[in-house]
């Protein structure tokens, strides 16, 4: 990072902070890719969490405590849940402190599936607030500009806030190799695709009565594929999303197919004819960057987070099931469309999720700390 905030020696220290760490998480890949970009600017960057996976890159909070102790360091915590340990971290720094804001998802969509996600969003959201008010924090690296205005809201002096995308891993996704076996059997038949995990703000249901109205609306079953794992915590959402799957007599087109490895992921992707979205609740749809760089057509139905995130690189449809049943079937008939959305995906992707793009959002947002 060739900043002159990355070149002052007492500046050159990171502590970045998670609660958890896992290769699949969106808030893990930020953080570890935040760290490599860093240490390319000529930082000692460390990531620190309070749970990972044996051999993983991250230190524990012990650790974090004797690097913090060593020496003047910029501590970036990833706020995004409850961590009370590492908010008592943020007592042992003696430089900057870096708030990286990913949002949390409202309790109001666990009700009655898990209580103990009720509790962790509503403590989540208490923690989030408490850090937009917290005087030493000097800066707020909210992922959107959703998280921005959240973050004001809360309390956050608006000119601490700068809107850094997060890094993902689409660069790692696009060199690995498909899983072959996955890739046979998907090019025979090129399907609709959504990619997240098994929860209830993803839009599940919307999804399985989307494919059922396209079914009522063309005469023809629309093929689709949802990918992403389910925390066995929510039980009770995964198994409503399996029977409603039967009750709109979608089964026979539509595979849920789980969590899954990059390879299978890949051959998802690379077998999608359009990648459909419903999501309720987004900071940023990691997965629509993933589209993008795939040149996957996006449709998506309209929530906040989603919009900003395609920008004009997607059919963003404020409308009912019927209106998203017939982007659908547009987007997968219209050639001319079609090229006129991945054009914009390409300028999207180059001028907002580069690794340029990225890096240079991340230099302006530590500027001056």
């Amino acid at each position: 990072m060739p900043s002159s905030v990355a070149r002052e020696r007492g500046r050159r220290r990171a502590a970045i902070l998670l609660p958890s760490l896992s290769s699949a998480d969106a808030t893990s890949v930020d953080a570890i890719r935040m760290a490599e970009t860093l240490r390319r600017g000529g930082w000692t960057a460390r990531v620190f969490a309070g749970t990972s996976p044996v051999g993983s890159p991250a230190g524990t909070v012990s650790e974090a405590a004797r690097f913090l102790d060593a020496g003047e360091a910029v501590t970036i915590y990833h706020s995004g849940a409850r961590w009370d340990d590492g908010v008592a971290l943020l007592d042992r720094t003696r430089g900057a402190i870096v708030v990286r804001d990913h949002n949390v998802t409202p309790p109001d969509y666990f009700a009655g599936i898990s209580h103990e996600f009720v509790d962790a969003a509503t403590r989540g959201m208490e923690q989030r607030a408490s850090l937009a008010r917290d005087p030493r924090v000097l800066r707020f690296l909210a992922a959107s500009e959703r998280n921005a205005r959240e973050l004001r809201a809360a309390g956050a002096p608006p000119d601490r806030v700068r809107v850094v995308p997060p890094f993902h891993p689409t660069e790692t996704l696009l060199g690995a190799a498909p899983d072959r076996a996955a890739l046979a059997r998907w090019q025979r038949r090129p399907a609709a695709l959504f990619v997240g995990r098994v929860a209830p703000n993803k839009g599940h249901l919307r999804l399985l009565r989307v494919a059922a109205v396209h079914q009522e609306l063309f005469g023809e079953a629309l093929a689709m594929r949802i990918v992403g794992g389910a925390d066995p915590r929510l039980h009770r959402w995964t198994a409503r999303v399996e029977r409603w799957r039967e009750e709109c007599g979608v089964s026979p087109s539509v595979e849920l197919c789980g969590g899954v490895s990059t390879g299978v992921l890949k051959a998802a992707y690379l077998t999608a004819s359009v990648f459909l979205c419903c999501s309720e609740h987004e900071g940023v749809c990691v997965p629509l960057i993933e589209a993008t760089a795939f040149g996957v057509p996006i449709v998506a139905a309209h929530e906040a987070g989603v919009a900003e995130t395609l920008g004009d690189a997607g059919l963003v449809v404020d409308g009912d099931d019927d209106a998203l049943a017939t982007a659908v079937h547009r987007i997968r008939h219209d050639a001319d469309l079609r090229e006129r959305l991945l054009s914009a995906q390409r300028a999207r992707m180059a001028d907002t999720f580069s690794i340029r793009a990225l890096t240079a959002a991340l230099e302006r947002g530590l500027e001056g700390i």
